[in-house]
């Protein structure tokens, strides 16, 4: 019961903070739009046409950056709080609770997440009456996405694990979250790097699904790269943590 209830307090701690400066989410949705647009305004994804025979490109553009979105918020969201913490000299603290420090931060995922969802419904409303692109919801599409940030979240354990013993990676997020935009197929690129990341494998799916062709084993290897990523990140955060612990890097920013 006490574990329940440190995670509830983290995410209501997130929830309450994001609240109290909204100005974050409504830059949030600026950005976003701003991207969106030029996707849908430049025909970007028009080639998907002939390549999975399906007109409406333009709903696999918008699902493919819905699971962008939910994956660079398992990113970045866990070394973000980090850097807080640690800059407000209360991370520290945190590390003495005695439930893991994974956990406990899996609940500011949460958190964001609900955020970013109500950010993903603006962009979804504005597509429709804005550009005219109806999407469908499908279990499948939505479960695919779902698996996919766990799995983002053990690359975000990682990313956490840099912040924790290297303190600033503000730059190394940027690159991370632009890279994976064009490297995971989320838009139409040459440069694909297979199914090493869950996000290239959720695409995939999605793409798939809205043509109405078979998926094979495409939801094994998203399972199978996303188990395997959790523990990598899980493993590694706890190496890192370790390294801060015995070089002091816990006790200044």
């Amino acid at each position: 019961m006490g574990a329940v209830r440190a995670f509830y307090w983290e995410i209501k701690l997130e929830l309450v903070s994001a609240f109290r400066y909204r100005f974050g989410v409504l830059t949030d949705i600026v950005v976003f739009t701003i991207l969106l647009s030029f996707f849908l305004m430049s025909d970007t994804g028009s080639s998907y046409v002939k390549t999975y025979q399906y007109d409406n490109y333009k709903e696999i553009i918008l699902f493919g950056y819905i699971a962008w979105i939910y994956s660079i918020s398992a990113i970045s969201t866990i070394s973000q709080v980090i850097s807080n913490e640690l800059r407000h000299g209360t991370f520290y603290k945190k590390m003495h609770s005695k439930y893991p420090l994974q956990f406990l931060l899996f609940g500011r995922l949460i958190a964001s997440l609900v955020l970013e969802t109500a950010v993903i419904f603006v962009l979804v409303i504005l597509s429709r009456f804005v550009w005219n692109v109806h999407i469908s919801l499908d279990i499948l599409i939505i479960l695919a996405v779902t698996i996919n940030t766990l799995g983002m979240y053990g690359i975000g354990l990682f990313v956490a694990g840099l912040s924790v013993f290297f303190k600033r990676t503000g730059s190394i997020l940027f690159l991370i979250q632009l890279g994976l935009l064009f490297v995971t197929d989320t838009i139409p690129t040459k440069v694909s790097i297979s199914s090493i990341i869950p996000l290239t494998t959720c695409n995939i799916i999605i793409k798939k699904r809205l043509a109405g062709q078979n998926l094979g084993l495409d939801f094994l290897i998203l399972c199978i790269t996303t188990i395997i990523l959790l523990i990598l990140g899980v493993l590694i955060f706890s190496i890192f943590l370790k390294l801060a612990k015995k070089k002091g890097n816990l006790l200044f920013y």
